[in-house]
Parts: C-alpha cells; sequence; structure tokens
C-alpha cells in the first residue's frame, strides 16, 4: 500500500488494524490518506492474526513504545474487552472495542465507536431516528455498538434480527434495561416490510462473505437501508436497495464518520509531522 505523501521515520508512530482476514480492509488506506493529508507523523498497518495469537499480541503492544494504538475489527471487537485495562462507559454497555489507546506507561484503554459513526452518518443523510422503526441485522459487536447508540436517540422501536437466537435475545435482554422506553425484541425477516432504517450490521456481502443480507424484496422504497460493511462499496444490498427506490447509508459512510473520533481517541491528532 503506497499513500502520496506518507512518509515514515524514526519517529513516526503506528497503529495497526487488528482482525482476520484483511485482504478487504478499507481502514489503512483511508486512515493513512488521512494522516499523509493533515500532515500527521502516523503510519498505519494491518495486523491480521489468528485468535490464538491474540493475548501475545496484546503483551508485545504494552511494550510497543511507538505504537499510538490499534483498531479492531471483526471478529476480534468482544475478545479484546479483556485484554485492556479500561473501556469507556459506552465501550462497557456495548461489551466490546474497536478502538484502544497505548498510553507511555503500557496502560490501554479502550472505546467503542461503531454507534456513534453509524448516527453520526445517519444525521448527517438527514435520516431521523427519533420515532423511527429500526431493523437491525446481527447482534455481534457491531450490531451491539449499534443497537445502544441507536437507543439514546429514542427511536419507537428496535428489532433485532439474527441468525441464532440466542445472540439476539441476549442483545434485547441488554437493551430493555437500558432503555425500557423503546419497544425492543427479537425480530423476523418478515419485520423488514414495516421498518423505517434497516441496518445490515453484519458481514454477509462483503468480500470474504458475498451475498445478500436480507430479501431486498420485502422492503419498502421508503426505507432506508444501511450497510456496515466497506468493501465492496457499494455492496449488493446497497445497490438492490437503490435500485428498489431506497435511500442508502454505505460502510464507507460509517468509516469516514469515525475517523476523526479514531484520531482523536489516540491522541494523534494534533501531532504533525516534523
Amino acid at each position: 500500500m503506497s499513500v502520496p505523501g506518507l512518509r515514515v521515520t524514526g519517529a513516526t508512530r503506528v497503529c495497526g488494524i487488528v482482525g482476520t482476514p484483511l485482504r478487504a480492509a478499507q481502514a489503512p488506506a483511508s486512515m493513512n490518506a488521512l494522516a499523509s493529508r493533515r500532515g500527521i507523523d502516523l503510519a498505519v498497518i494491518p495486523i491480521e492474526i489468528a485468535d490464538d495469537g491474540l493475548d501475545g499480541l496484546f503483551i508485545a503492544v504494552r511494550a510497543w513504545e511507538n505504537l499510538a494504538g490499534l483498531v479492531v475489527t471483526m471478529p476480534y471487537k468482544s475478545r479484546v474487552l479483556p485484554l485492556v485495562d479500561s473501556v469507556t462507559p459506552r465501550a462497557a454497555v456495548a461489551g466490546n472495542v474497536n478502538v484502544v489507546r497505548r498510553m507511555p506507561d503500557g496502560h490501554l484503554a479502550g472505546d467503542q465507536l461503531d454507534g456513534a459513526a453509524m448516527v453520526r452518518c445517519l444525521q448527517r443523510a438527514e435520516v431521523p431516528v427519533r420515532g423511527s422503526r429500526i431493523a437491525l441485522l446481527g447482534a455481534g459487536g457491531v450490531a451491539s455498538s449499534i443497537a445502544f447508540a441507536l437507543a439514546d436517540e429514542l427511536p419507537a422501536a428496535i428489532s433485532v434480527i439474527n441468525r441464532s437466537p440466542g445472540r439476539a435475545q441476549e442483545l434485547v435482554r441488554r437493551l430493555t434495561a437500558l432503555a425500557p422506553a423503546i419497544s425492543v425484541g427479537v425480530g423476523q425477516v418478515r419485520d423488514l416490510a414495516s421498518a423505517d432504517l434497516v441496518i445490515n450490521a453484519t458481514s454477509v456481502g462483503s468480500l470474504i462473505n458475498p451475498g445478500l443480507a436480507l430479501p431486498v424484496e420485502l422492503i419498502s422504497a421508503r426505507t432506508v437501508v444501511a450497510d456496515v460493511v466497506t468493501a465492496p462499496d457499494p455492496t449488493e444490498l446497497l445497490r438492490a436497495a437503490a435500485g428498489a427506490g431506497c435511500r442508502v447509508v454505505s460502510g464507507m459512510d460509517m468509516q469516514r464518520a469515525q475517523l476523526d473520533d479514531i484520531f482523536a481517541f489516540l491522541d494523534v491528532a494534533t501531532q504533525a509531522a516534523r
């Protein structure tokens, strides 16, 4: 990967993108490009690692002195939670982290920015969340973060649709405890027809897990369809939804919405290259 203007010196700080597989990950290129444009002395690299190597990586991370931190992607967002020393309240509520900052003393702090990013890109697209009926596909780390962030915006209802009913039920239980005023339940595919907003928070439709996450023919043209998948862009789901007359919000929209937050959390946003 080559980014025009990116130069690496002995003073360059590093941010790792941690997950597996990473061949479709867009974050390294997006973050390197933003760092280059802003003159930030940061190099963002993919760290593809198997699950049995994750504990060892975090031991090394504590001693990695020029490491600004990590961005954590599938499938490790929940797995990393017990490996950090502290987390923000929203990460604790979501039960996972997607960004880790390494402090100078090796302390590791975690945050979860996915949900806030989804809410922000919906706001930028002028998609109303308050009072809306939302169908959320997925119950994993990304879906949990998005669900809790959406709950703060006071939708009328959230239906969690997941292949594993047990995971959906657990997310619904936690959502109900946090936001009892919102109608929350385990949803069915038929709920797509009545939803104002449908969000695919699974990996279905990505380059590593191709296909359609849901039957688009069930969705009304008045429904807004959002997808967390960043590659391909647009996904098959968003192409089909747009073709059916729906407004769409892409995974790249969501990624762009959280880049500033990631840089700020890693404390690199004001560190210009020398």
